[in-house]
This record gives C-alpha cells, sequence and structure tokens, in this order.
C-alpha cells in the first residue's frame, strides 16, 4: 500500500483507483474471537448458566477454516462445547445429562461500516469428539443454537487499527511533499464487500484513491545515478534495515522460542547480505531493490511467525503479531 502511494509520482498526472487484496489469516481471526468471546478461566466462552452447577454450556478452542460446502465465500468455525443438563441434590446432579463434542458452525464473512469484518452464521453440524456426525437432544441443541449462534454473529474484526498503524509509521518515514497524498490516499480507503474463503484465511480487497501528482521527468535509460540519488538510495535502505531490526528484535525479545529465534536471525543476516550487496551495485535502472528486499524478507518474516502460531509459541502476542 505504501509503495503504491509514494510511488504514484511516476505515474500520469490523475487520480487512480487501486485495488490492494488483503488475506487476514484464519489464525487471527482465531485469536481475536478468543480475546473477545473466550475470556472465562480456563479459556472457555461461558455460553449458558442454569440454577445450578448442574446446567451449563461453554465452548473452547475454536478454530476457524475454509468450508469444504456453501460457496466460495464461506468459512466454518469449529469449537468443543460441553452442555450440562440436570438438578441439583445436594452435590449430586440427578436426571443429568452430559454432553461434550464439537459443534461447527457455517458463515459468510461480510464488510460492515467502519471496515469491520463480521460474519453471518446460519447453519450447525454436531460431531462427537471423533468427529462423527451425532444428536444432543432438543433442547441442548437450542441452548447451543440460542447462545453460541448470535455471540458468532456479534463478532466482528476491527481492520482499522492495520490502517492506522501503516499510516503513523509512513507518516514519519516518508517526505514531507508526499504526506498530504498519503493522508488522502488513507481517507479514501474503503474494502469491497465481494470476499473470498481461501485456504489460509479470508481475501479481503481494500480500495483507495491515489490522488493526482505531477508527472516528472522521466531519467535517459542506463543514466549513471547522481550523487543525491545515490545518498537518497542509501538512506533508503537504511531506513529499512533499522525498520527490520526493530522488528525482529520485539518478536525474539517477546518469543522465547528457540526455533523462531534461529529463523529470525537468519531472516536478519539473509537482509544484511543482501543490503550490503545492493549498496555496492546500486543499479540506475532495473527494479527497485529496495522493494524487492522489503517484498522478499517480509514474506519470510510472515510465514516464520505464522509457524510459531501455529505451534503456540506466541502466547498473548498472537493476536498483535499476526495482525
Amino acid at each position: 500500500m505504501a509503495s503504491v502511494i509514494l510511488l504514484a509520482r511516476a505515474t500520469a498526472a490523475r487520480a487512480s483507483q487501486v485495488r490492494i487484496p488483503m488475506t487476514i489469516d484464519y489464525i487471527t481471526l482465531r485469536e481475536a474471537l478468543k480475546r473477545k468471546l473466550y475470556t472465562a478461566p480456563g479459556g472457555r466462552a461461558e455460553l449458558w448458566n442454569g440454577l445450578n452447577d448442574c446446567q451449563y454450556l461453554y465452548a473452547e478452542n475454536p478454530e476457524f477454516s475454509r468450508a469444504t460446502a456453501g460457496g466460495a465465500a464461506t468459512v466454518q468455525l469449529e469449537t468443543a462445547n460441553s452442555l450440562g443438563l440436570g438438578v441439583a441434590m445436594g452435590s449430586q446432579c440427578l436426571n443429568a445429562v452430559q454432553w461434550s463434542g464439537i459443534v461447527q458452525a457455517l458463515g459468510v464473512p461480510y464488510i460492515a461500516p467502519g471496515l469491520q469484518l463480521k460474519f453471518h452464521f446460519t447453519d450447525l453440524n454436531v460431531f462427537d469428539s471423533a468427529h462423527q456426525k451425532t444428536e444432543v437432544v432438543s433442547q441442548g441443541f437450542d441452548l447451543i443454537k440460542g447462545d453460541l449462534i448470535p455471540r458468532l454473529n456479534d463478532f466482528s474484526y476491527d481492520l482499522k487499527p492495520a490502517v492506522q498503524q501503516l499510516a503513523a509509521m509512513i507518516t514519519d518515514s516518508i517526505p514531507a511533499d508526499a504526506a498530504d497524498r498519503f493522508r488522502a490516499a488513507i481517507a479514501s480507503l474503503t474494502a469491497e464487500q465481494k470476499i473470498v474463503a481461501l485456504d489460509d484465511g479470508v481475501r479481503v480487497t481494500l480500495v483507495m484513491t491515489v490522488p493526482d501528482v505531477p508527472a516528472p521527468a522521466i531519467p535517459a535509460a542506463g543514466a549513471s545515478p547522481t550523487p543525491a540519488e545515490l545518498k537518497a538510495f542509501q538512506d533508503t535502505l537504511d531506513q529499512w534495515d533499522a525498520f527490520l531490526s526493530f522488528s525482529i528484535k520485539h518478536l525474539g525479545a517477546a518469543v522465547g522460542d528457540q526455533q523462531f529465534r534461529d529463523q529470525l536471525l537468519q531472516i536478519l543476516l539473509d537482509s544484511r547480505y543482501r543490503l550490503v550487496q545492493a549498496l555496492n551495485n546500486p543499479a540506475a535502472a532495473g527494479p527497485d531493490p529496495v522493494r524487492i528486499l522489503f517484498l522478499d524478507e517480509w514474506t519470510q518474516l510472515h510465514d516464520a511467525v505464522r509457524a510459531a502460531a501455529r505451534r503456540g509459541m506466541l502466547g498473548a502476542h498472537a493476536l498483535e503479531f499476526m495482525s
């Protein structure tokens, strides 16, 4: 997104609409849901409590994924559920009905006002602990549907914080003459209603308008870079190196997993090696090496963070780092 705005001066002098596909990982959605709903001791979501300890309904261990049926936009949420229906008599539960299994809810994501990603859940499937189709007493099924579905439909994932963080980060590092253009582009940001459920996450498409900019003179092909251009190039590389180093230091300090730290160190060493290569060979033409370096290293960082999240190594930082 930042590259699109900052490089807009290389386009013709007219406003243009830019579409930016963004995948929100299922792990991110899971952690956001847990933070909002699964807040009881032990990471449970207390959905219903009756007159006594013999009457309860709670959920735990939610997992989002792409649904195998229901259309290209359908996601499924599976969560373990435990149900108790009984009458308390002293320390015992009489006529008790107890059930534990997996509830699968199918839903369709959509964009609500304010860049909120929400889901409309309707269908429910019930499985036993071995993930085989099973049944639960009608009263229990009504409780599950009446208490779980509204909570899930109320859940939303806010896209604004990520956009605001991006704006704050880039505003501090872009030239003054680009700041107004960047703010105008961010202010125009919207999201398309069409959403696709992929294997690894939900694909949302952001749309923004890049304002008019004057078209600059383009230097002749093969021209040697001027001292000012060389300095600007080195400054850009230095900014990227500082940002990557800060990110890796923050991640490594927060997560004690040695495998994760080894991956971070390898990414940093690879970036430093390529940084030196770029500084020693400041090409006057061809693709921007800073952009290539950013895309490659950021992808590696994403994959390392995602793998650590899947192994449960990020703990309370999972939502922060995945976002």
